[in-house]
């Protein structure tokens, strides 16, 4: 496989400086391979299989939904309840009509993305804890640009949201919630899993891609998270803020398949529906969202053209995508820092939809 993806990345050219390729089939690592540069500037630094990653929004379905899942099957909370439960300021016109559901969803008629850190007061130091209860307070006031159900707007800000609630139902910080969670469903210690790199926290002893030299921070990001959302609230976040290698990535969309199975730690009916598009009375007609995973539309998935309708899967801004096709037993984790040096490299578009299809062909049709 791997004489088939080089010549790849050299026909579309630079679609990122460098990247990590993960393939599994029948839940048996098939090709792990590492590419490229983790860092360009201030020096070259190569790419290497244990490189850490900004997973970016990766961060919504490896924990976020997954920890909603989780409270969701202890009878914490419900699918159905409605955001005002938790946050009063969604007691007002239609925002009371936003569910869990539809925040999972992306279907509670938000807007996709706030700059809430240019916004944050003169008095306020960004990565604070009062910083992180000032966006939550902006996210909470957010008006709506659609009513609940009426169209599909992929959503930051619901995500922020999702990551509140959970903390304020376990009585934890996201990232502590996420650590003790993760570390049981995966029999291994915790420093091979995805993780927060939270700024209360000791940093990265573990290399880590840079990122894109940043104009609001005045330096090339490396292990410290991407989104300045994030990055303000402290680096924990339910829409971004987890790092991970593509075998920490692994390991935890193993459990999302073995659950599906019957044999992981989700209720299987449970990560059914997360994984799963939705349909019915709420859903926005045409929506390709499951619960926090997304699924592949024809034409123009990043899927590629083979992937069939059984598939979930989720992208990263910062360069990071899984796909997994439950038909066939294919699972590709693909991460990358196409946004080192400069997030306007778009390149990887193109790129992905034709590596899926490599290896699908490859592998399945081999």
């Amino acid at each position: 496989m791997e004489e088939a993806i080089r010549p790849l990345s050299e026909t579309i050219r630079s679609p990122f400086p460098g990247a990590v390729l993960l393939v599994a089939h029948h839940q048996e690592i098939i090709f792990h391979q590492s590419f490229g540069a983790a860092t360009l500037i201030p020096h070259f630094v190569p790419m290497t299989r244990d490189t850490f990653f900004d997973l970016a929004s990766l961060t919504k379905p490896l924990v976020t939904a997954a920890t909603l899942l989780t409270l969701v099957q202890e009878g914490k909370v419900q699918l159905e309840d409605p955001v005002s439960k938790f946050i009063p300021e969604f007691s007002i016109s239609t925002k009371k009509e936003v569910s869990l559901f539809h925040l999972l969803n992306h279907s509670a008629g938000l807007p996709d993305r706030t700059t809430y850190y240019e916004r944050l007061g003169g008095d306020i130091v960004s990565g604070s804890p009062e910083a992180r209860a000032a966006i939550y307070q902006m996210a909470h006031h957010e008006p709506l640009i659609a009513s609940p159900g009426e169209r599909a707007v992929y959503s930051d800000i619901g995500f922020i949201l999702l990551g509140e609630i959970v903390e304020q139902v376990t009585g934890e910080r996201l990232d502590c919630f996420f650590n003790r969670q993760s570390a049981s469903f995966v029999e291994e210690t915790t420093s091979s899993l995805p993780r927060f790199l939270a700024r209360d926290c000791p940093p990265l002893s573990l290399p880590a891609a840079a990122t894109e030299d940043c104009p609001w921070r005045g330096r090339v990001i490396q292990g410290e998270v991407h989104d300045e959302n994030c990055h303000s609230m402290g680096g924990v976040a339910g829409h971004a803020g987890l790092f991970g290698t593509a075998e920490g990535v692994y390991r935890m969309v193993l459990k999302w398949n073995s659950s599906l199975n019957g044999e992981g730690p989700f209720v299987q009916s449970l990560a059914e529906k997360f994984v799963s598009r939705q349909r019915g009375n709420g859903v926005p007609d045409g929506s390709s969202w499951g619960l926090g995973w997304d699924t592949p539309t024809q034409p123009g998935s990043t899927a590629g053209r083979f992937f069939s309708h059984l598939s979930f899967g989720h992208l990263g801004f910062t360069g990071t995508s899984v796909w997994v096709d439950r038909a066939c037993h294919l699972m590709v984790i693909l991460l990358t820092n196409r946004i080192h040096p400069h997030r306007d490299n778009q390149r990887i578009r193109p790129f992905r939809p034709i590596l899926h299809n490599l290896i699908f062909q490859e592998v399945i049709n081999d």
